[in-house]
């Protein structure tokens, strides 16, 4: 038996309030970490774009509310008048916040990635092609999607199957590109980082000392594990669209999840801003690791003679990137002036 419209409203209300104030807590606390951070490349484009991600995160959590609202008072219950929110007009302001909101997490993920690839714009061809589709059958659903709100309000039980199997394929469609498109720089990341290890320990034949390969390990991980909460997200919600367009029995679920939808999508994206802030914050406090860059660079002259010289500056960018990031950050310092790496050495 399908819940009632009120057990509805109310898992919606309180879910994406929820999923909202753990957002509003990161970006105050990494807003607040990132202050910390002077003269280093890149901390505008976080703060900024971390900024505008949170704003429309915000507007989307008022839109939802006025839904949630306007649901509620469009129940017919004893006592009661009709509501003066339009809810179309909410739904299709959330439609669009949606996307808006998908298009600055991706390029906050795309951003990171094309820094840790050296600036390669070859690199980030895929993924922004991925996007760019999603975009077009995105915005080629807005008419289906007015027509279907429309429906929902107006239409018979049948009217709506028809309008709801009409709009199925682009929604498919657009959740697979989109699951792709973010899914693509965090893997892109990670195979960039451990790539750099296994070439590190190549040239150094005796190994790495000290605790390098885990810090790199734990880096992979953690940058996999918060870059794929957006592609994991939209599978399971294609999941429920494909169950409830062959049974009908899910209809409340996708609800739900689509309520949730621009609130997971924000969450990517500033768990990476507070990794990146507290990475700096290690950093500080761990200025006197003895594993020090020098000492990196010193044992691959040493051990492979002086024809290895050359060899050891191209390590030295890599040693610097892996020592510098003393904690679960996605290796920040990639994007450091590579001037100050020649000096250091």
């Amino acid at each position: 038996m399908a819940p009632s419209p009120l057990v509805t409203l109310f898992f919606v209300g309180w879910v994406h309030i929820l999923l909202y104030g753990f957002n509003a807590v990161l970006y105050i606390v990494g807003m607040y970490l990132l202050r910390q951070r002077k003269s280093r490349e890149g901390t505008t484009f976080l703060v900024v774009s971390s900024s505008l991600l949170f704003a429309l995160a915000t507007v989307s959590a008022i839109v939802s509310t006025l839904v949630v609202v306007g649901g509620y008072l469009s129940i017919p219950l004893p006592g009661t008048s009709p509501t003066s929110i339009n809810l179309l007009a909410c739904s299709i302001i959330e439609f669009i916040l949606i996307h808006l909101v998908d298009w600055t997490a991706f390029t906050i993920l795309l951003y990171r990635c094309f820094h840790i690839w050296g600036r390669r714009f070859l690199v980030i061809v895929a993924p922004v092609l991925f996007f760019l589709g999603e975009t077009v059958v995105y915005y080629s659903e807005l008419h289906q999607y007015i027509t279907v709100r429309f429906a929902l309000a107006t239409g018979t039980p049948d009217q709506i199957r028809d309008f709801m199997t009409k709009t199925f394929p682009y929604t498919i469609t657009t959740v697979v590109l989109s699951a792709v498109s973010n899914a693509l720089p965090p893997f892109l990341i990670a195979g960039r980082m451990w790539t750099m290890k296994t070439r590190l320990q190549d040239i150094m034949h005796e190994g790495i000392e000290g605790s390098l390969p885990q810090k790199y390990n734990a880096i992979i991980a953690i940058t996999l594990e918060s870059g794929m909460i957006i592609p994991t997200f939209l599978i399971i919600y294609a999941v429920f669209n494909v169950i409830n367009a062959k049974t009908g029995a899910h209809g409340d679920a996708i609800i739900v999840l689509s309520t949730m939808m621009p609130q997971i999508i924000a969450l990517a994206p500033l768990i990476i801003m507070i990794r990146v802030a507290l990475g700096l914050t290690a950093e500080r406090h761990n200025v006197g690791n003895p594993t020090s860059l020098s000492s990196v660079s010193f044992r691959a002259r040493t051990s492979q003679g002086c024809e290895s010289v050359p060899h050891a500056l191209n390590v030295h960018r890599d040693v610097a990137v892996s020592v510098s990031v003393t904690s679960s950050s996605d290796l920040e310092d990639l994007e450091q002036n590579p001037v100050s790496k020649r000096q250091a050495i």
